[in-house]
């Protein structure tokens, strides 16, 4: 069943009535063709015109039994259907004799499906419905072209960070929040020095708002081969839409995070200066790579930022804290979560066993290295050290095909979920990711996943349950009896008092994604974020519940909220702003 939004039945429409709009081509080319139509060597191309057929069946005393007069081939063949008492007969009238000849012609199927004569009153009444539809189909598509532009528009526009010319403006495009940490290190650094600054997320920021500030510093995230966080990628966009600007006045400089052991590194920081260039921007200073550790790049690079702004650096630059920290692991336990039976995707649970003076909680990533390899892959730590010393990963087999068109499993899924044994310890590193915690006030907080989305979500509950808010879940995943994660877990916190609402949704119920549910409750979940003050946390594909959710909000505030497209793209660039929206998306 399909929610009743205008693209779930636009959708529903082009699927489910696809049959009956191809009845019409493929019937034109079955007549054109002659095909399942009748014998025509039977009939006779000296056929009566209608009104000499009409007055020769008035004539004849026939007339009251005339049903209808048939024509094939374009008018070539003329044929009568009379009804008398020996029930409905079909003849063909020669135009020079008069002669009525009886002949064979069996129901044109092709001919009666095309017309829509081929159950009389009810098949017209289910061509106008089908017409409707197709009116329907054609107007939402367009209706939803439109908004799209808009709203890309408004992405462009909406409400851009506004500073002052002895201002400096810190903007970062963080994955897993170590650009943004990094970023209000910068801040307090700069703060430290008498120089005024402000930090904003880089999708807030535009050509023009960056114009009005002296200096604008971008510490840029890079994840996997050359992936970019969703702000970096709006940013550009917004770039590329800026005309008649005169680029010159803006100053930047550009910090980039990566990791050397990917082709694509630094692919963000390098694509960012690239489009910044292009519109004729200029560097304060050449851009500084930071390879896996960003530390000794932050240092390097804000030697030159006090430089370029005019202010002697301290003596020893104090550096941030790192982020990462080099543990032991040792696994301790494999579980499958899934039921093979119903789902399409195996997930396992891994529990690791660390060191007890290690620091972690739900939300953190795990990094592992496959055998082999020099590529480190983030996993979202699903546990809490209030809960003791064992570290949670939820991990799907991810699978794709090669060149050869083989299936093949990815390297570091396969080493966890099937490869390392039990027992076996590994070298690996937690990352805090302190953007994705559970915060210190009791703010309510929506949390919104998808897959292996929910496990960071579940690494929350030792702290809900120790300082409880208002909290409601939305999970969404393929099968309901096949993937429905930690159902057990979540079931009991929400008994316990810890979660105060769950909402589920799974493609075989066909009820749509978590965005639909959002919607659905848009009143209640407007009411949060607007008057309490509520946090969302999502985890999941970026293109899924990243794109999803975050028109399901739009959708919210100019429903509930009275918005306009405008003021709603602006109120979401708000709570950004305010990091009342928390991401980690992947993919």
């Amino acid at each position: 069943r399909f929610r009743k939004t205008l693209m779930s039945w636009h959708n529903a429409l082009g699927v489910w009535l696809l049959p009956l709009w191809l009845v019409l081509p493929v019937t034109g080319v079955l007549m054109t063709n002659m095909i399942g139509g009748p014998d025509v060597e039977q009939f006779s191309q000296n056929s009566a015109t209608i009104p000499v057929m009409v007055e020769h069946l008035q004539e004849t005393g026939q007339l009251e039994q005339l049903v209808s007069i048939t024509s094939l081939k374009g008018g070539r063949y003329m044929m009568v259907n009379l009804m008398s008492d020996a029930g409905l007969e079909t003849v063909q009238i020669d135009a020079d004799t008069l002669v009525a000849s009886p002949v064979e012609l069996n129901t044109y199927i092709p001919k009666v499906l095309h017309e829509g004569t081929w159950a009389g009153a009810f098949s017209g009444w289910l061509n106008f419905l089908v017409a409707g539809a197709l009116l329907f189909f054609t107007g939402s598509g367009v209706y939803s072209w439109v908004v799209r532009s808009q709203r890309e528009r408004n992405e462009r526009l909406a409400a851009p960070v506004t500073g002052g010319a002895n201002e400096v403006l810190v903007a970062y495009a963080t994955q897993t929040g170590t650009a943004q940490g990094l970023a209000k290190d910068t801040v307090e650094y700069l703060q430290r020095h008498d120089v005024k600054a402000k930090i904003s997320p880089l999708a807030s920021v535009t050509a023009q708002s960056m114009a009005q500030f002296k200096a604008t510093l971008i510490i840029a995230s890079t994840t996997g081969e050359g992936d970019m966080p969703e702000g970096a990628k709006r940013f550009i966009n917004g770039l590329l839409a800026a005309a008649n600007l005169d680029a010159t006045q803006i100053n930047y400089s550009i910090l980039a995070l990566g990791d050397s052991s990917y082709a694509q590194f630094c692919a963000a920081g390098i694509k960012l200066e690239q489009s910044l260039q292009k519109i004729g921007a200029q560097a304060t200073q050449p851009l500084v790579k930071a390879d896996a550790d960003p530390i000794p790049a932050w240092s390097e690079w804000i030697q030159g930022v006090a430089k370029s702004l005019g202010f002697t650096p301290s003596a020893e630059v104090e550096l941030p804290r790192s982020n990462d920290t080099l543990v032991k692991a040792k696994l301790i336990e494999r579980k499958r979560l899934d039921n093979p039976e119903f789902s399409r995707n195996e997930v396992q649970m891994l529990l690791f066993e660390l060191p007890n003076d290690i620091d972690f909680r739900g939300g953190d990533l795990f990094l592992v290295t496959p055998p082999g390899e020099q590529q480190s892959r983030p996993y979202s730590v699903g546990s809490d050290v209030l809960e003791g010393n064992i570290l949670r990963l939820t991990v799907s087999l991810h699978q794709f095909k090669d060149a050869d068109g083989l299936v093949r499993n990815g390297a570091c899924s396969q080493y966890l979920c099937h490869d390392l044994e039990v027992g076996q310890t590994i070298d690996a590193v937690v990352r805090t990711h302190s953007s994705f915690h559970v915060p210190e006030d009791n703010q309510p907080m929506i949390l919104a996943g998808t897959g292996c989305g929910i496990a960071p979500l579940v690494g929350f509950l030792p702290r809900l349950a120790k300082d409880r808010r208002y909290t409601w879940l939305f999970f969404g995943n393929g099968h309901e009896q096949g993937d429905n994660l930690y159902a057990e877990e979540w079931d009991k916190a929400q008994q316990d008092g810890v979660i105060s609402r769950i909402d589920r949704v799974f493609d075989n119920q066909q009820r749509g994604y978590i965005q639909h549910q959002m919607i659905t409750h848009g009143e209640e979940i407007f009411q949060l974020l607007q008057q309490q003050g509520a946090r969302i946390f999502l985890c999941g594909r970026a293109n899924t519940v990243g794109r999803g959710v975050e028109e399901a909000l739009l959708s919210i505030a100019q429903t509930h909220g009275g918005m306009s497209e405008e003021q709603a793209q602006n109120w979401l660039t708000r709570l950004r702003e305010e990091e009342r929206i928390r991401e980690d998306l992947f993919g």
